[in-house]
């Protein structure tokens, strides 16, 4: 069997974790060769029966998607002789015969559609009568297979979930090992880790107004450390005019490892993305034993393991800030919470699902 991974997708949120999961059933079944499509390099060990394909992001332009999908991927998959395909941004390819698995993501707030707004505009009112042409559905959470037996019952009977879960690279650190990493990153100093999928202007000048407020209230050398995949350079020009820019540091591209290490030596950890009912970053957060501010419309979901926030609104976000920071026990709650939270959250049995998927065809 030749298995074609596409991690294609209009959120990152996932792939570590989709990566991560093939990795360790090529581990196991070493009969079979894996090919992963990705948009960029990966820093996770793969075994020897995988192999990487860099390809370009999803087009923005609804025609060419369709040509992409439906034309360009069925030819590539072609041409490598593959047997099964996974899709990450839960597009069916209507010209192949190949078993196709879509991945979906559902987004937090309810409606009568559903689905994200990318596929709404890519499928219109046919979205189930596409969908129900893959082998298998296949989400993240509980939550979303349910959403999906109650809003498209003609393919509730072939969804099922893959459970999430931080990989093992996400762990706590000794505090010798944190403050080696304070010192080479943030001059010995506690730090925010700020994760953004993909930081705008808007996003980054809200930011650091909060971050503003928050040193005002502390006056003292706390950090803010913002990592995101894709980074403007104008929001480096922002930053140069910045009145503590010394006291802020902009990352991207990391090493797993290293991401891990930063995370876990974290002061707080804050995620404004709201596109997937439990983002893996916040479980890898909370695996780490760091405290998560997370957008305000996901507590229905996470209940008291997390602070909340506007994140349109600066003092929304200064005051979580500033909050985390004078009441020790309110964050050491936050801690253990999460932690709790996330210790139900395993992947141990994930090889051997991916593994029925495909030999159930």
């Amino acid at each position: 069997m030749i298995i074609v991974i596409n991690t294609q997708s209009y959120s990152t949120a996932y792939t570590s974790f989709i990566i991560q999961s093939f990795a360790e059933l090529a581990i196991k079944e070493k009969q079979y060769q894996f090919i992963f499509w990705l948009t960029e390099p990966t820093s996770i060990e793969i075994p020897s029966n995988c192999s990487v394909e860099i390809i370009k992001q999803i087009p923005t332009n609804t025609l060419r998607q369709k040509y992409w999908y439906n034309y360009k991927i069925p030819s590539l998959l072609k041409k490598c002789k593959a047997t099964h395909y996974f899709n990450l941004a839960g597009i069916i390819c209507s010209r192949t015969s190949i078993h196709q698995y879509l991945f979906l993501v559902l987004p937090v707030h309810e409606n009568a559609n559903i689905l994200p707004l990318h596929l709404q505009n890519y499928y219109g009112n046919k979205a189930a009568e596409h969908l129900n042409k893959a082998k298998q559905i296949i989400t993240f959470s509980p939550q979303e297979k349910s959403k999906i037996d109650i809003y498209f019952p003609p393919i509730a009977n072939k969804t099922s979930f893959l459970p999430l879960a931080a990989s093992n690279t996400f762990t706590t650190l000794f505090w010798e090992q944190q403050e080696e990493l304070k010192i080479k990153y943030t001059n010995g100093n506690s730090y925010f880790l700020a994760c953004y999928p993909s930081i705008t202007k808007d996003e980054f000048t809200t930011l650091l107004k909060a971050f503003t407020q928050f040193k005002q209230w502390q006056k003292s050398s706390m950090h803010l450390v913002i990592y995101s995949s894709s980074i403007p350079y104008q929001i480096q020009d922002l930053l140069n005019s910045y009145k503590y820019k010394a006291d802020v540091k902009l990352m991207k591209h990391l090493p797993q490892q290293d991401y891990a290490a930063i995370l876990a030596s974290a002061y707080g950890f804050i995620y404004p993305d709201t596109q997937c009912h439990l983002p893996l970053p916040l479980l890898e957060a909370m695996q780490c034993q760091v405290p998560v501010i997370i957008h305000q419309t996901l507590k229905p979901i996470l209940t008291d393991t997390c602070a909340y926030a506007n994140f349109s609104d600066i003092k929304s976000i200064a005051e979580q800030l500033i909050l985390l920071y004078k009441d020790e026990v309110y964050r050491n709650s936050l801690i253990q919470m999460g932690f709790n939270f996330c210790n139900t959250y395993h992947s141990s049995g994930n090889a051997l699902i991916l593994t029925e998927f495909i030999e159930n065809t």
